[in-house]
This record gives structure tokens, sequence and C-alpha cells, in this order.
């Protein structure tokens, strides 16, 4: 599968509209089906389901995979196909997806009952602790915490609390997996500056945690923990009520995390929907005046494009009127839906480097600004990466002339940094955390 679209061609005319990119041939039946369900919302949608089933060839292993690992929309996918095409669609393809979903749903109950856990237990140590995307962004688009997949769970602290936080994870049973390192003053230091999260994984419940200090690098944009803990409400799950983010910060954030990663699952893409399908006039007039003023009016009106590329989603002409200014943004829209279409097998296997720097080149014209692309070069030669050499503080400074090297190792290489490769020579090791970090 591929988008065979050249970016000197791309011009919103030409993009493929709703129906027209269920029909293009470089989209498989099986691809073609899943947006199909995820658009099946009202009678209209469908008979547009029902009669693609009923005139199509589909490889069921294929949209399975498609469903399950590939783009991770077993929940909303299944509810739509029990509802609208049950009949149409073999007992054992219902029946494996009943299957994958009960088991995403008991996963996501656990992980719930677990980020419940976590946060009194912040809570009562006076931490401002607030969880993102995972189970409460479920509860806010779906009405359920087990409807929306998630692979672990997000949770905000401010950055002066982040050694507290990690040392309350470690004493209730997790392992600190990234970074691994030992940190001096120094690299804590820089590690804090230019990373945004650190990664845990508790083997006995087998749950990560991505505990954030920043929701995004500040290269992007700057959205203040503050601002948005001031604007959060309250989601009841159960017994319990979670602190979450307001849905106007909410769509920021998965507007940047999606462009990030060039929208490449469409359960990320599906959020947007969700959230966008319910916006009057006046809310979009409101998002894209708060957008101009973070400096993501690019990235946001390519998502939106995308959005009303692949589902049935009707823009405001405003946000037209912008794409035909910036001629970027047909290309951020083509590579993403590159990488919708593309497999990981693909990608990994044949276009490594054609891949990696197609992703590098869509993240680097994500922001149009001047600040944006300098400190996105910045991030890109010196990232905190401090496991291929350790130095001590006093000779701290060589890190700068001797990062560009570690780059092209770990970009366009296959060497690890010493303490991976340490890790995979000793797995019986793999498990095991390192303290935590000076504070600064």
């Amino acid at each position: 599968m591929s988008v065979n679209l050249q970016m000197s061609d791309v011009k919103k005319e030409d993009f493929l509209l709703a129906d027209s990119v269920k029909t293009s041939p470089n989209i498989s039946n099986e691809l073609r089906l899943l947006l199909y369900a995820l658009n099946a919302t009202d009678e209209k949608q469908q008979k547009r389901l029902e009669n693609f089933l009923a005139h199509t060839d589909i490889d069921w292993n294929d949209f399975i995979k498609l469903v399950v690992d590939r783009h991770r929309v077993t929940g909303p996918v299944y509810k739509n196909l029990i509802h609208y095409g049950k009949t149409l669609i073999p007992e054992s393809v219902s029946g494996h997806l009943k299957r994958q979903y009960q088991q995403s749903a008991f996963k996501m109950l656990a992980m719930t009952t677990e980020l419940v856990k976590i946060t009194g237990i912040f809570d009562k140590h006076g931490i401002r602790a607030l969880p993102f995307k995972g189970p409460v962004l479920g509860m806010q688009l779906l009405g359920d915490c087990c409807m929306r997949r998630s692979g672990d769970l997000d949770i905000v602290v401010p950055q002066e609390s982040v050694p507290h936080a990690e040392e309350l994870l470690m004493n209730s049973g997790y392992k600190k997996i990234k970074p691994q390192n030992q940190f001096s003053r120094k690299q804590y230091k820089s590690f804090i500056k230019k990373s945004v999260h650190s990664n845990f994984f508790n083997p006995d419940t087998q749950i990560s945690v991505e505990l954030h200090w920043k929701f995004f690098s500040d290269y992007i944009c700057s959205v203040n923990f503050d601002s948005v803990w001031q604007n959060r409400q309250m989601i009841k799950i159960g017994q319990s009520q979670l602190p979450s983010c307001a849905l106007d910060d909410t769509v920021i954030l998965l507007l940047i995390h999606g462009g990030k990663h060039s929208w490449r699952r469409l359960f990320w893409v599906n959020d947007i929907f969700l959230i966008l399908n319910t916006y009057t006039s006046n809310d979009f007039k409101r998002l894209m005046d708060r957008v101009e003023a973070l400096g993501i009016k690019r990235l946001t009106s390519s998502a939106m494009i995308l959005l009303e590329t692949l589902f049935d989603f009707d823009l405001p002409e405003s946000i037209h009127k912008m794409d035909r200014k910036d001629k970027i943004i047909p290309f951020l829209v083509q590579t993403s839906l590159f990488h919708i279409t593309e497999s990981d097998e693909l990608n990994q296997k044949i276009s490594f480097p054609f891949f990696k720097i197609k992703h590098m080149l869509s993240n680097f014209f994500l922001v149009s600004n001047s600040r944006y692309k300098a400190l996105f070069f910045f991030k890109v030669l010196f990232p905190p990466d401090f496991g291929y050499l350790s130095l001590p503080d006093t000779f701290f400074f060589l890190y700068y002339p001797l990062r560009p090297f570690f780059w092209f190792f770990r970009k366009f290489t296959k060497i690890k940094p010493a303490r991976m490769r340490q890790k995979a020579n000793n797995p019986q090791n793999s498990s095991l955390c390192v303290k935590s970090p000076p504070c600064s």
C-alpha cells in the first residue's frame, strides 16, 4: 500500500476526500473497511458500510491486524460493525474482534484502577497530578474508559515535583526503565530541560507509566501546566473522581501529539474527529484563534484537512483558505497518508532511511516560525543522550561536539549505547531500576 502523491502535484482539490479515499486503488480494501467502520455514525454511513461489505472481498486476517495492532481502534470498530454490519461479517471475525475487545477492556479496567491508585498517592503527598490521554480521554470522548485503547498511563506533574513523584512510583513497585542512567547533576539538569518524561514499568501489574513534567518540548509551543491545571475538569470513573484536561486543552495536546507522529495511527485521528464533530462555528473560531496564538496553525490546519480526507467531516472555509496560502500543508497531509497506509514492516525493512528522513522533514515543517526550526535542529543535533559516553561534569562541554556523532549512530546504525548493550547481554537484569536522579 502506498499513496503515490507528488508534493508538487498535491492541491486541495486533488485530495482524497471522504468518498474517493475509500475507492482509491492505493488503499487496501481492509483499510477502506476500517475507515467505513469508524465513519459509521448515522444511517447514511451505515448504508455505505453495508454496501461496501456486500460487494467487496476482504482479507479478514489483514483487517484484524489493521484494527487491533496497526491502528488500535478495536473498541469503536467492533461496536460499529456489530451495530451496523453484524450480518455481513463472518461469525469467526466478529467473535475474534469481540475477544480482542474484551481483552483490551479488561486491560483498560486494570489500568484505570491503577491510575486511580497512583493519583491518590500523589494527592496524599501534595503533588498535583494531571492524567491525560488514556482512560480519562476514553471517558470524555466515548463515555467508557474501556472503549479507547491505551498502551500506558500518561501523568503530568510540576517539574519541581518530579523527584518526589518518581520516588513514590518506585515505592509502589514501579521500575524506572527510561532513562536508565545514573545522572550527574549537570546531566540531570540537561535531561530535564530537553526531555519531557521518564518511563516506568510495574512487573507485577504489567502496566507502564509515562511521568511527564512537560506536555511537549518547549520548541513546539508552550503549554503551561498551571493554566491547564486551573482549567481541569473532574471525570467520574466508578466511585472515583479523577482530574483531567478540559476538552479545549485536550484538543491542543492531541493535535500536537498526532502531528509529531505524522498521525500514523488512525485512533489519534479518530480522537480529533470525535471532538471536532461536536464543534460549532464559534468553537472552531475559538480554536483557531488559540492555535494561532500558540504558533501551531499550520500543524492544526494540516490535521483538519487530513481529518476531512479520511472522515465524513466538513471543514470551515477558513481552513481551506489557510491551505491554499500555505504550500507546506499538502506535504504534511501527504506524509501523514503515507504513514497511515504503509505497514510497519514495510517502513522498517524497505524504506528505513527514507522513512526516517521523511518523518524528520515533516516534523521540521510542522510549525512555520524560524525559532521552532532553529530549536528543532538544536534538539536533533544535541539530544540529552548520555548512554554512549558518560562524562564527569568537568568535561560536560564535550557532549556538544560529540553529540552529532551520537545522533548519527542512533538514527542510521544499529550500534546501541553501552547501557543498552549491557542490558541485552544480561536480560536477567533488564527489570532493574536506577535511583531517582539528584534534584537540580
